[in-house]
């Protein structure tokens, strides 16, 4: 808009009409919900790599022990000669480089979709935090001699789960089924496959080789039996 003052022009810009507002903050609305699913996968893809990268250290850490301790990995259960398990074992805990912050390990190597605090019907973190993040497989393991198993003894170190998201230090193939377990009682139940990643969906798999992937609850727990053999059982 132009007004004439005295011989002097002045120009007045123009502003928004509520049109043109409106438009506005509907392009702005239609771009936010078509970045916040990408935003939210690349978010939870980032939890994912961590989760890998963790778990790898625990596996890393194991390898070391064994080529100290005559090829056998730290203990699943305490040895009858008094040798702790691997949560509370320091020799394989300070290889993993988290023995200083026992047994409260936060944030440590915890899974970043796990919780920070125990889950509201449990009293307090079973056996320290890591006890109730990530789960050592050990199907066909015990009753069969030492918990402590050995590389040598595991015929597909690159198809079957060393560690696993879990609630509680130990998992076997019966508490994958996701049907029965994680599905009902969620971070609430001991011994579970924790199904944390994409949205209850899924979890992150640690082989005994040392490479880790994101697997789906059908491919943790698949509806073929011989698959799940491939992947869980140990001998």
């Amino acid at each position: 808009m132009v007004v004439h003052v005295k011989g002097v022009i002045v120009r007045f810009a123009r502003g928004f009409t509520i049109v043109e507002l409106v438009v506005v903050v509907a392009v702005l609305a239609l771009l936010l919900a078509i970045l916040m699913p990408t935003m939210h996968a690349a978010r939870e893809m980032t939890r994912i790599t961590v989760c890998q990268a963790y778990q790898r250290q625990f596996v890393v850490a194991n390898e070391v022990y064994a080529a100290e301790f005559r090829g056998f990995f730290v203990p699943i259960h305490a040895y009858s000669d008094g040798t702790p398990l691997w949560y509370s074992n320091k020799t394989y805990m300070d290889l993993a480089g988290t023995w200083p912050d026992f047994p409260r390990l936060l944030p440590g190597l915890s899974c970043p979709s796990a919780p920070t605090s125990p889950p509201p019907k449990r009293k307090g973190w079973h056996h320290g935090i890591y006890a109730n993040i990530y789960g050592w497989n050990h199907t066909t393991v015990k009753g069969k001699g030492p918990d402590a198993i050995q590389l040598s003894r595991v015929p597909r170190p690159g198809r079957t789960v060393q560690f696993i998201d879990g609630t509680d230090w130990h998992i076997t193939e019966t508490y994958a089924d996701y049907t029965t377990a994680w599905d009902v009682y969620g971070e609430d139940r001991l011994w579970s496959v924790a199904y944390r990643h994409h949205n209850n969906e899924g979890c992150v798999i640690t082989h005994f080789d040392g490479h880790s992937a994101y697997y789906t609850k059908a491919q943790t727990y698949s509806p073929d039996v011989n698959e799940r053999k491939i992947l869980w059982n140990v001998y």
